[in-house]
């Protein structure tokens, strides 16, 4: 589990430069996706503000519609109340029958006991000839009697003179003589105003009722609309199919890392790289080089402190050191962080490159590649002449080999005498460098022959059996590996030999010739504070 684990981390760190662009470019597009429907007011968005406005004439025509049916009630009652008047005044006339004497004194005792429903009136009422033999009213007179809750004599008061009107009418419709009544004065009504008012709101409400039903039919008919338009739209919104598509893209890179991962494992962790090759991984490099060649000091755990304590654990004056491997730049990377750390425990330190072609050693220090090694080798200047002090600036005591130009082949004696003088020229340094490829390996050996050899690989990047051949080609022209150093930072970008001319020569106050692009576009870049 712990290995698959390691697998999945190296292949999800694998694809962290494809994830920042897949998911840029993924969530650019989704963005746009999303926005598109916006500015560019599609059907539906149409079709939805239609069925708003519907919706809002709708209500508008039911308000009115209320408002036209309350007015023709209104009207309405108007009419039957002109028309009651005007049958009530042409039923009162002088030839109405008159009264008998007992249907007139009910009707004064009844006006009586509704005048403010008096008890004493109401019983006189209860009391009265035309109604008193019924055994009903007895009843109820006697319950009026013991009342003593006004509701109850209330609502029995109110029984007796409804009992009595119905007796009134009931001698009413048999005439008797009765005391003349004086005529009824009728007023005329006038109906046909009242007759032309309703028709009028009636008109209205029956056009309210119109308008109502044909908001509520365009309300229907924008529904029907709107649902069609949704049913030709895609269940999956564009802006979602694009973030299913990123997180599917993710995915099948994930998968398609983790598959090669598992098909060519490389180096996962320390344990691993130790196992593949029985020596000791001393540094493991999670930060990469610092900006400028010299801008930093060693804090905190500095890995190639670890490094390089362990180097110079045996207690000699003169030490050295072979930096290996194969990445030219990630090896002159590892011989600068190393010196640096020697240079800041206060020992005098030399550090020299071979490779006359990547001349990786000097763009990191930001110094001039030539003259260097293979000068000194061919003669042509001495040691002491081609070597550059790197980080005095810093206050630290560095001195840099630089590769230098191609050389012709020399002779073996010549080469045989600057060797020696070479180890003359160490031995004035606490601690040296010599940053080699494994195909120069056995130029770093004759520079130091009894130095050890220290091999650089990257975690996450080297193969287990790329780094068991690098072991195999280290052991096989040197002593035994010594450790391993595990770069797990971004590799060093370096300038190129163009920019890097260029930097020089700005620095120096010199602008350089010809048209080289690198060279032009070195010049417009800001010089460093160095």
């Amino acid at each position: 589990m712990l290995w698959f684990g390691a697998r999945l981390s190296l292949a999800l760190r694998r694809i962290r430069r494809f994830l920042r662009w897949w998911i840029g470019v993924g969530g650019t597009l989704a963005a746009v996706a999303l926005l598109v429907p916006v500015a560019t007011r599609l059907p539906t968005t149409t079709l939805t503000d239609a069925l708003a406005r519907a919706v809002d004439d709708s209500v508008r025509s039911a308000v009115q519609l209320v408002r036209a049916t309350e007015r023709a009630a209104v009207a309405e009652s108007l009419s039957v109340a002109a028309l009651t008047a005007q049958a009530q005044a042409l039923s009162r006339s002088p030839s109405q029958a008159r009264r008998s004497p007992a249907a007139s004194s009910l009707a004064t005792a009844i006006a009586r006991a509704k005048d403010g429903r008096r008890t004493d009136a109401v019983l006189a009422l209860a009391a009265h000839p035309a109604i008193v033999a019924g055994p009903r009213m007895r009843a109820t007179a006697d319950s009026l009697r013991v009342s003593r809750n006004a509701n109850d004599a209330y609502r029995l008061s109110g029984t007796i003179i409804a009992m009595a009107e119905f007796r009134l009418r009931a001698l009413g419709e048999s005439p008797a003589p009765a005391a003349p009544v004086p005529p009824v004065v009728t007023a005329s009504v006038d109906t046909a105003a009242t007759n032309a008012i309703l028709r009028a709101e009636r008109d209205t409400l029956e056009t309210a009722r119109r308008r109502h039903d044909a908001a509520r039919a365009a309300v229907v008919t924008a529904q029907q609309a709107l649902e069609a338009e949704r049913s030709a739209v895609p269940l999956v919104s564009p802006g979602l199919a694009m973030l299913t598509l990123v997180l599917i893209g993710v995915l099948v890179r994930v998968a398609v890392a983790l598959l090669r991962e598992l098909r060519e494992p490389t180096i996962a962790h320390p344990l691993e790289a130790e196992r593949a090759v029985g020596a000791p991984a001393l540094s493991w490099v999670r930060d990469a080089l610092p900006d400028g060649p010299l801008r930093f000091r060693p804090t905190g755990v500095d890995p190639f402190r670890v490094l390089y304590l362990h180097l110079t654990s045996t207690g000699t004056r003169a030490r050295a050191v072979i930096v290996t491997g194969d990445d030219s730049a990630i090896v002159a990377a590892v011989a600068a962080r190393l010196a640096i750390a020697a240079a800041a425990d206060h020992r005098t330190t030399l550090v020299a490159e071979w490779d006359t072609e990547q001349v990786a050693l000097a763009r990191i220090f930001r110094d001039q590649p030539e003259p260097g090694v293979s000068d000194a080798i061919a003669g042509t200047f001495t040691w002491r002449e081609v070597a550059r002090n790197v980080g005095s600036s810093d206050g630290l005591s560095i001195a840099m080999l630089p590769a230098g130009s191609t050389q012709a082949p020399v002779t073996a004696e010549r080469r045989a005498a600057a060797l020696d003088d070479f180890q003359r020229f160490r031995s004035g340094f606490e601690f040296s460098i010599i940053a080699v490829s494994l195909s120069d390996l056995a130029h770093g050996r004759a520079l130091a022959p009894d130095a050890p050899v220290v091999l650089a690989a990257s975690l996450g990047v080297t193969s287990l059996a790329a780094l068991e051949r690098s072991a195999d080609i280290a052991e096989s022209s040197a002593s035994p590996l010594h450790s391993l150093v595990l770069w797990d930072a971004p590799r060093p970008a370096l300038p190129s030999r163009a920019e890097l001319a260029a930097w020089l020569s700005k620095r120096k106050g010199r602008t350089p010739g010809g048209s080289f692009k690198a060279v032009q576009e070195a010049i417009k870049k800001p010089l460093d504070s160095q």
